[in-house]
């Protein structure tokens, strides 16, 4: 894949990929409002809409960790559009998930999004982590940028109230204009998408030592998997360095391969260099 951009507004010009995706998706869910659909039309919408929009949530993650355009208007712009794809806004990726879950993860008790039930000392039900992870969310979010601010840190409320109201105010003007095709193409999906994350999210952690970052996350190599995902399953290589672009942590993964725990190497498709997985015997 291609480095950083020096010219251009792209900081990696792999970027235009999911940013295209994003574009093809927004269209798609946006065409109620453009143009009258008969429910035949809008039946057979549906399903590619879905599926497009099971990949967002990974390009928001992404954005979350470094952002595709050199300018923060662009960038603010293209938050807007996955706000509206995924039912998230950004700052709650760069919050709960990159200021919490990466600094904390091999700490359970600390972390925002660990799969272990405080109560318990065991992992949840899938379904629970699910659910207490989408109500939690800008709870933990906002507590963290109090303690950011607190530490003279950057203090990143006013970032998420921005994007909250403005993606609200978005969102209001959508239900007003087409209220049906509000819930239909822009609620359900999103509440999917969110509900999507958390239930992916739930193997990344399960079942590993957990002692340091080569035995902290379990990672997927399947090309087929990590083409939707944008590179989610090189989850290893991203815990190591969280701002590493995605198109990159395949290449991060083969040189650090020899130094992950096997037991985290998922018996699906093969490594990044080429070769057979290894497994425990």
């Amino acid at each position: 894949m291609r480095g950083a951009a020096r010219h251009g507004v792209l900081r990696y010009g792999a970027d235009w990929m999911s940013i295209l995706w994003i574009q093809a998706t927004l269209a798609l869910s946006l065409l109620p409002w453009m143009r009258h659909l008969s429910p035949w039309a809008t039946a057979l919408l549906i399903p590619p809409i879905f599926w497009l929009r099971s990949s967002g949530a990974y390009i928001q993650h992404n954005q979350g960790h470094l952002p595709v355009f050199w300018s923060g208007s662009l960038n603010f712009l293209y938050d807007l559009e996955l706000a509206l794809m995924t039912g998230y806004v950004t700052p709650l990726w760069e919050l709960q998930h990159a200021r919490g879950h990466h600094r904390h993860y091999l700490t359970p008790e600390r972390d925002p999004a660990s799969i272990i039930d405080r109560n318990t000392g065991e992992p949840m039900a899938r379904w629970k982590y699910c659910l207490v992870g989408n109500f939690t969310i800008i709870r933990d979010s906002w507590r963290i940028a109090r303690e950011e601010a607190a530490a003279n840190r950057a203090d990143l409320r006013p970032r998420l109230v921005a994007h909250l109201a403005v993606a609200c105010a978005v969102a209001g003007l959508l239900c007003y204009v087409n209220w049906f095709a509000f819930v239909a193409f822009i609620v359900v999906p999103d509440v999917i998408v969110s509900w999507f994350v958390w239930h992916i999210a739930y193997e990344h952690h399960l079942d590993v030592p957990g002692e340091t970052h080569y035995d902290g996350s379990n990672n997927h190599f399947e090309r087929g998997f990590n083409l939707t995902t944008f590179n989610i399953g090189h989850h290893t290589a991203h815990h190591e360095k969280p701002t590493l672009h995605w198109s990159l942590l395949p290449r991060r993964s083969a040189q650090i391969l020899e130094r992950l725990d096997p037991s985290t190497i998922r018996p699906r498709g093969t490594p990044p260099s080429g070769g057979a997985l290894r497994h425990t015997t």
